[in-house]
């Protein structure tokens, strides 16, 4: 999936590389934070972060 985050980050009620970083911080994969692997990528291009 794919979150747009030009709106917030705009306006300046959201930094969108601290969002980049709470969810590879908090996405768990086999119950384990910080354990993505090739099971989950995460990129971030400008304003937009896509959850693969």
């Amino acid at each position: 999936f794919t979150i747009d985050t030009s709106h917030p980050v705009e306006d300046g009620n959201m930094i969108a590389t601290d969002f980049e970083k709470f969810f590879l911080e908090r996405i768990k994969v086999n119950g384990k934070t910080n354990n993505l692997g090739n099971a989950v990528q995460i990129d971030r291009s400008k304003s937009k972060i896509a959850v693969t």
